[in-house]
């Protein structure tokens, strides 16, 4: 009960519009206590606080009135999106399993004349069109959690969402998307050629150029730890990341991305995720929390991870290797029409 004693939900006020219609207790007698939705707290989350401008993510907190054994928690929250890529859309949902659920409905409401990937294996859903729109509604009703360990260690390790849909048809979009986005921050100014230069000074080959650019970024411009997407898609300009001396995963890739542009070594943003298995059938950036480097050495590509901070050039951290992932490029990559899925390693680094 404690754990919904205060009610948490997240959204971006860059693209989103959260509004909390009724939150109430119905007793078993069928009487109501509603909590005024006014009391609601808006804050930042605690990771946020020591570099707010990194994010645009922000949460509401609602004091549950009247909370206690018996009684049915009910609510119902609608969360308006914004297109973050133009003309397109994505969203990815996961009803609870830690409580039980009397009754819980998802809607989905798109064009009904735009193509879509869905994906949705172990929840049926029901599809009606209303006019021009078509809607896909999920009902949950009754459930009841598992209570024995070993099912509770089993849900943990799937980490599959329920729902998934996304307006992209293919990968090749989406990288095509990410690069032209970040792209125009990772253009070398005056600033990032002077620092580039000065690494690089003595530097006799493009790889130990880049061994000492990657180590500056590594080591010297501190990591935020933000999930990509949560701390927006599109990074800072990488001279503002050289001036600032932090920035989250993105922002430190296009950094190293600039740094090593001004050295004539051309580099590429790659979308990974740091847990969970990529599903090809989906594509989808909800799918991706993290972005690292590919740089283009010779006609090979080496894969740099500057949050890592500490961890050798060219060595991949173990929850990394051998997952896909989306190089964003527009342009051929060591032979290869990019974008398209790349594995990051196919077996472990000596």
């Amino acid at each position: 009960m404690q754990a919904f004693g205060q009610l948490v939900f997240g959204y971006s006020t860059a693209n989103e519009d959260l509004s909390v219609d009724y939150v109430r207790v119905r007793r078993p007698d069928g009487q109501i206590a509603n909590t005024p939705v006014s009391s609601a707290q808006d804050f930042a989350p605690d990771v946020l606080r020591e570099a707010p401008m990194y994010s645009d993510f922000r949460q509401k907190h609602i004091s549950v009135v009247d909370l206690q054994p018996g009684v049915t928690l009910e609510y119902h929250v609608v969360t308006r999106v914004k297109a973050l890529a133009a003309g397109e859309f994505w969203y990815e949902y996961s009803f609870p399993t830690y409580a039980a659920l009397t009754d819980g409905t998802l809607q989905i409401n798109v064009p009904k004349s735009r193509e879509i990937k869905l994906k949705s294996p172990d929840r049926k859903y029901d599809t009606h069109d209303d006019g021009d729109r078509r809607i896909f509604e999920w009902t949950v009703r009754n459930f009841v959690p598992k209570r024995s360990k070993r099912e509770e260690e089993e849900d943990l390790d799937n980490d599959e969402p329920d729902v998934q849909i996304s307006s992209f048809t293919d990968w090749q979009q989406i990288s095509t998307w990410y690069a032209k986005l970040q792209s125009e921050r990772a253009v070398p100014d005056e600033s990032i050629k002077a620092r580039a230069a000065e690494l690089t000074r003595g530097a006799t080959s493009a790889d130990e150029k880049a061994r000492r650019l990657y180590d500056f970024v590594a080591q010297s411009i501190r990591y935020v730890s933000l999930s990509f997407g949560i701390g927006r898609y599109q990074p800072h300009a990488a001279s503002e990341v050289l001036q600032n001396g932090y920035g989250d995963c993105k922002d430190k890739h296009t950094l190293l991305q600039a740094l090593l542009s001004a050295e004539g070594i051309k580099s590429y943003p790659v979308l990974v995720h740091s847990d969970r298995k990529l599903d090809t059938d989906v594509p989808s950036p909800a799918q991706f929390d993290h972005v690292i480097t590919a740089a283009k050495l010779g006609e090979n590509l080496v894969w740099l991870d500057s949050t890592a901070e500490v961890a050798p050039y060219g060595l991949i951290m173990y929850g990394l290797r051998n997952k896909q992932a989306v190089v964003a490029s527009s342009d051929s990559i060591g032979g290869f029409a990019a974008p398209h899925l790349r594995f990051l390693y196919k077996t472990a680094p000596s």
